[in-house]
């Protein structure tokens, strides 16, 4: 029983894990806050993959600044 009860929290905390990790966070030099997953850093310019619009965000990387900011969530 208890070896069940094991499992099911390495299970649950595998989960919250992979819930909690899908999203990051940009802040901008004005204050913005971008959300969303990074999908790559090439030649100086952040692609930001976002729910909230159709298009990837490009950003230049000397425009952001701030990263993965739990305080402010």
């Amino acid at each position: 029983m208890r070896f069940l009860h094991f499992l099911f929290l390495i299970f649950g905390l595998a989960a919250g894990c992979a819930v909690f990790g899908q999203n990051d966070t940009r802040g901008l030099i004005n204050g913005d806050l971008i959300v969303g997953d990074v999908k790559t850093v090439n030649k100086g310019v952040l692609t930001v993959e976002t729910d909230y619009s159709d298009s990837d965000f490009k950003i230049e990387w000397t425009r952001w600044f701030l990263s993965n900011l739990p305080s402010l969530l």
